[in-house]
């Protein structure tokens, strides 16, 4: 049987124990019968909400690990620590601008945001978060829905991540959002970049250096509307093209 390790393709032997199939990597002796097909571990989903789903559900899934990406860091905690067989990790609440996104959402758990005004505010949230045993630190910057943090502070909310050994997801949403946050330093986009189009040069940079997670919407209906550039720049982001986009929102401020 040929079973995937995480990093490349391997041989491996299936044996049924306790009336369980389990996996052993050994070499298959030649007078095993072969099996058709592969194996994989559990897939792992890097952007879900979980108190916003019936999570118990995660049980049933073909799901090994999910990392959630805004709530209320103590009810992510206990969930993490009784996960069962999916593995859980959490980024804890949202850090954004006092007002900022998401913090006027009715969809926002309570607790589930923290409004930083300055750098000893991003100081204790940050510890907050690595305290209660984040994975990661989730920070939005939606210059659409209201006010976003300034490049410094956000700057220093990746500088004091860094320094717990955290990544920062980043929800990007408006106008060179994307392309700021990732020159701001956020190791991750929490979207494939869905409110501008980005040139092949920015794609190029940011493939060098961001890992974008393809999740397009977590609770929209289809009057969200069409998803298709997303889509376009999420394909080219794996390989991107070597001619220009046929159209685009034009170049934003370099820092």
């Amino acid at each position: 049987m040929t079973f995937f390790d995480g990093s490349g393709w391997r041989a491996g032997v299936v044996e049924a124990v306790d009336g369980r199939a389990r996996l052993r990597d050994d070499v298959p002796s030649t007078g095993l019968t072969p099996l058709d097909g592969v194996i994989v571990g559990g897939f792992t989903d890097h952007h879900v909400h979980l108190q916003l789903v019936d999570h118990a559900q995660l049980a049933g899934s073909r799901l090994g690990r999910v990392v959630d990406l805004g709530g209320t860091p103590d009810v992510l905690r206990t969930l993490a620590a009784h996960r069962g067989s999916v593995a859980i990790g959490f980024a804890g609440a949202f850090l954004t601008a006092p007002g900022g996104y998401p913090s006027d959402r009715s969809w926002a758990p309570k607790g589930s945001v923290r409004e930083i005004a300055d750098a000893d505010a991003a100081a204790e949230a940050v510890a907050e978060m690595a305290d209660a045993g984040a994975s990661h630190i989730k920070v939005a910057r939606n210059s659409v829905a209201g006010p976003v943090l300034s490049d410094d502070l956000f700057r220093t909310i990746v500088r004091l991540a860094a320094h717990r050994g955290l990544p920062v997801v980043a929800h990007a949403e408006g106008p060179c959002e994307a392309p700021q946050v990732a020159r701001l330093g956020a190791a991750l986009l929490a979207h494939a970049p869905f409110t501008e189009r980005l040139d092949d040069e920015e794609i190029a940079r940011q493939a060098a250096s961001v890992s974008w997670i393809s999740t397009l919407a977590i609770h929209d209906g289809p009057e969200r509307g069409s998803r298709s550039t997303t889509c376009d720049d999420s394909t080219r982001q794996e390989a991107p093209c070597a001619t220009a986009p046929t159209w685009a929102t034009g170049r934003c401020p370099s820092t």
